[in-house]
This record gives C-alpha cells, structure tokens and sequence, in this order.
C-alpha cells in the first residue's frame, strides 16, 4: 500500500539535452537582463583602467548562455545591447573629447556583437556546431572586422587584456592578437556550456555530462599549446634580441587646449627645445649621450619647410650636439586659410586667417649635420578628427563635429611608409620607421613599417603620438598594451614617444616595465607630466610567420564564419521532416 502511495517523479520525455538544444530549459527575461548586464561589466573590467586580465576568460560565458538559449534575432538583439555596454565602459576616454562622440560611436560598434551572435546562434542551433568551435571563430571573424570596416576600430580586443602575460601571448607572431582571443573565446565557451548543462539539472534532476570531458581536454590542451609555444619562443626571441641605439624621448606634456591654439603653436617648439638643451646636458655630463633625440607628433607647427627661422634653429640643434632628432610637424602647402574654432579662454567661437593651409600629419628626421633626412605622412588618419568621412555625403557633419569637439581639420593621406636610417655611437646602422599616433593600433598596417618585399627591413619602431585629447584616460594604458603587441608580432623594438603620456620602451618580446621602462616624473607619474626617458632600443632580426602572412588567420576565422552562415540558411531547407530546429 505504501509503495502505491509513493509520488513517481515525472522526467521529461526524450533524451536529456546537451545543454544547447532547442528543448534545454529556457532563461526568463530578468535572468537574461542580468546576465547580459554582467558579461558587458565583466569583460570591460577585464581592460584598463581596472586591469584584471583574468575576468576575459570568463566574462563573456553569461552573454553566450543567452546567445545560444534564444532564438537568432532575440540573441542578437540582446548582445547589441551588451555590445553598447562594453564599449561605453571600456572606450569612455572617447567622452575626453566629446561626450555627444562616445554616445554615437557605441552604435557601430554594438554591431559587432550583434552579429557575433546571430552568426554564432545559427551555427550552433541550425548547424548544431560546437559552441566551443562556432564562438571562438565568430568572435575573430567580428574582431577582424572590426578592425577595418568604416576605417576602424581596432582597440579593446580580448586579447589587448593578457599583455603581461608574456607566454601566452608569443602565438601572436604567428596568429596576431585574434590568436589569443580565439582562446580566451574558446575557455568562455566551455564554461558557457558547463553552465549550460548545470542549469537544466532543475528539468532532469542531473547534470548531462556527456561529451563535456572532451570539451575540457581540448580547451585544456589548446592552452597548454600557447603556452607551451610561448615559453619556448621566449628562450629563442631573448637569444636573438641586441641592445641597438640610445634615445632620449622627451615629453613636454603641454595641454591640448594650447596645442591647438595656432596663435601658440611656434611657442611649444621653443618650449620643447629649451627642455631638451636641458636634458642633453645632463645626458652628457652623465656619459649617457643619446644617439637620437625624439619629440611627439606635431611637435613642429607649420613643418620647418614652410618656416625657414625655425628649421634653421632645429638643424643647429642637432648639428650642436651631433644627435640625430625626429619630431612630429605638420607639412603644409603655401595657401591661406581660414580656421574656425573654439577659444576655451574666451569661450568664443575664433576664426583666424593664416598664410599656409594643413596638409599632412608628418614625421621629420634631422641627421648629425643638421640636415632633413626624409618626411613620413601620416598614412591611416584619424575619422572626424584629421578628416570627416563621408563629407560629400554628410555635409552637415563638419558643423557638428566642430560644436562638439571645438575644430575641423581637412588632412590628406600619405601614401607610403618611410624606412629612415641612422648610425649610433659605435657605427652601427640602424632602419626605424615612425607610425603616428593611433597608426600603432593596426595591426596589417603596422607590419608595413617593418618589412618591405617578404624582407624585414625595420630594425625598431618609433610611434610618435599626442595622447592629449584622452587627458589621463584608460586610452593611455590600453594604447600602450597594444603597442606590445606589435612587437610581438613583429618582433621589433617599439618606442612610445608621447605629449603627456605615456612614453615608454617595449622589447621584441613585448615586455616593458611600468616602473622602469616607463617615463615617469619624481613622484612616479606618468600622465600629464613632464619629462625625459634616456633608454635603449632592444633589436630582433627574426621575421615573423604574421609579419609576412599577415591577418591569415583572422580572414580565415572570416572565411569559415561567412561558410557556417551561408549553411545555416541554405541547408535546413533540405533537410528531412522532423529535424530538430525549433526555437531557432
């Protein structure tokens, strides 16, 4: 009698899902409000200025549990709106220069992570991919994209967080940074799908383990891979690196709001040489003679072609003291022109008329004898701030972008890359080449300044920069953690000189130090101050499998993530009745 009285416990009929399936239970609404919220804050964490580089490896597992627990549109609709979160917490320097900016510019940008998902949805629930498979290769793919589409925004890639992490992040001289953000997608999936399965322990009363040991392997193994990859090519990189030339970088730190008065502009180039006069003294009483002396972009306003009084006094600077020295200037063409543009002083709309017109955004390197050795022009310039795109199209938006950021400029492109040469102390011969400003953060571009015909032809990298707009952001940190990537990648030396910050030296094998590697004033900052950084130049003369291929392995991420789309639409139509596609 007892036994008849005992309560069966109902299963659900079928086979236990595997925790994707369209029959897995469900997320409510206030569930899925939270877990997108989370993984937007979590990954943006994972950046500067918070720093916590091991939140990547799980800070997207709530928004792929809603990815693949939704249908296509509502996924991709809930990680646009994630989307927007991230990069509003982790590109807010934008809001250094105008907050209208930030608001507009997350837009675009959400759209990467709403096609991430509808990619990666259809994959997974029509194709029944792996997510483990169809995530990491999604995400590149959108992570390429990114970096090219509407000229580009290559920052807060998931691999920009593991910088430090040098081990790991040595694959990228074969794979660029999308190596090392495929893995870190790969961990989040797992952990998604481990999720996954624990929450439909509610409908079946245990967690469907099957196939999950594999999974676990296969992330385990890949991470065992990279870093075993990356151990071993630190060994062979550090045999290889050679001390190369001294330099003295020089940081004026003189506010934007100066800097783009044009009444001042032929004052900041006194300024910055009486500093140096000062600097190349002490360096020369100490024994410590740079061999090349570096100014940050524009440091020169207009180019000393135009202004004949202040190229004779840099030539003699350099011919004095027998240094070479590169600067930032502008070259400009002989044409007047009338600017418009906001006097913060005033707080007036000003207009003035000057007797030469902007051309381009240049690199200037004097020799030893005073000479000009060759101009670099800016080759990637910068949307709405040296150039307005689409102008022909919008003709409206030169007005606005003037209310908002307080100017217009109308640059011109350069057309190729400049391999500048110089000899140090002891003879030796050295090539650099000098990407400007966020030219560092491209990374196919930046492999232009390194090889030239399948030859690896820079022996290090100067990147000039004025990082004034961002005051003292995140921007600085996460331009920086990017700039090592770029030595990895290419294995070269790269140098940071910038206005107010931050200025730094990083080795082929992407190590620098924030102490000692890093410009930093008497009282250990290094943003918005002013200073000197007396250091060598690490050289490596190993041509890497990505800076000859390139982004071979993000077009193919692209490529197969284009394939796996262009499936999920075509195939359901041929496949026989009963299949399971529901909730798709």
């Amino acid at each position: 009698m007892a036994e008849t009285d005992k309560r069966k416990i109902k299963k659900p009929a079928g086979k236990q899902p595997d925790g994707i399936a369209p029959e897995s239970a469900q997320i409510g609404l206030v569930a899925t409000f939270l877990l997108v919220v989370v993984s937007a804050v979590l990954t943006a964490v994972a950046f500067h200025p918070a720093d916590i580089p091991l939140f990547a490896w799980f800070g997207l597992a709530p928004l792929l549990m809603v990815v693949v627990r939704k249908r296509a549109l509502p996924a991709a609709l809930w990680s646009l709106a994630a989307g927007y979160v991230f990069f509003f917490l982790g590109a807010n320097w934008i809001s250094a220069v105008s907050w209208m900016g930030l608001f507009a510019m997350c837009i675009p940008l959400c759209l990467y992570f709403g096609l991430f998902a509808l990619v990666t949805n259809l994959a997974v629930r029509r194709l029944r991919l792996p997510l483990m498979l169809a995530a990491p290769t999604v995400w590149v793919a959108c992570e390429y994209l990114r970096s090219f589409l509407f000229t580009g925004f290559p920052w807060l890639f998931l691999a920009h967080t593991q910088y430090a992490v040098l081990p790991l992040i040595q694959i990228s001289d074969i794979t660029g940074a999308y190596g090392v953000s495929f893995l870190i997608l790969l961990v989040n999936a797992f952990i998604a799908e481990a999720a996954l399965r624990a929450l439909d322990k509610q409908r079946y009363r245990k967690i469907n383990t099957r196939g999950l040991l594999p999974r676990l392997i296969c992330a385990v193994a890949a991470f065992a891979l990279v870093l075993g990859y990356g151990y071993a090519r630190l060994d062979v990189v550090r045999s290889q690196m050679r001390e190369g030339p001294r330099l003295l970088i020089v940081q004026p730190n003189i506010e934007q709001v100066i800097k783009e008065r044009r009444s001042a502009r032929v004052h900041i180039s006194e300024d910055i040489e009486k500093q140096t006069v000062a600097a190349a003294a002490r360096a020369m009483l100490a024994g410590r003679m740079p061999d090349m002396i570096v100014w940050p972009e524009t440091m020169v306003q207009p180019g000393p072609e135009f202004d004949a009084e202040k190229a004779k006094q840099i030539e003699d600077f350099a011919s004095d003291y027998r240094v070479y020295l590169m600067t930032g200037g502008t070259h400009v063409k002989p044409e007047p022109h009338e600017y418009e543009q906001w006097d913060s002083a005033t707080e007036k709309w000003v207009k003035e008329t000057q007797p030469f017109t902007d051309l381009h955004n240049s690199a200037y390197l004097f020799d030893p004898n005073g000479a000009i050795q060759g101009r670099y022009d800016k080759i990637h310039l910068v949307p709405f701030g040296e150039f307005i795109p689409f102008k022909d199209q919008l003709p409206f938006m030169g007005g606005i972008i003037l209310r908002s950021a307080g100017f217009v400029r109308h640059l011109e492109p350069g057309s190729k890359v400049i391999f500048f040469e110089m000899k140090d102390s002891r003879g030796e011969q050295y090539v650099f080449t000098t990407p400007i400003c966020y030219e560092v953060g491209f990374p196919d571009l930046f492999t232009r300044f390194v090889e030239e015909n399948g030859k690896k032809k820079a022996d290090f990298v100067v990147n000039i920069s004025n990082d004034g707009w961002f005051l003292e952001s995140a921007e600085l940190e996460q331009t920086t953690a990017i700039a090592a990537f770029r030595a990895v990648e290419n294995r070269v030396g790269v140098v940071r000189s910038t206005n107010t910050g931050i200025s730094c030296v990083i080795r082929p094998d992407g190590y620098f130090s924030w102490k000692d590697d890093v410009l930093r004033d008497e009282n250990g900052n290094m943003k918005s101050v002013q200073g000197e950084l007396l250091h060598d130049v690490y050289t490596c003369p190993s041509l890497t499998t990505y800076t000859r291929l390139k982004d071979w392995f993000a077009i193919a991420m692209l490529i197969l993530s284009g394939l796996a789309l262009v499936a999920s639409i075509i195939l359901p139509r041929f496949r026989p009745a009963g299949f399971p596609t529901k909730g798709v």
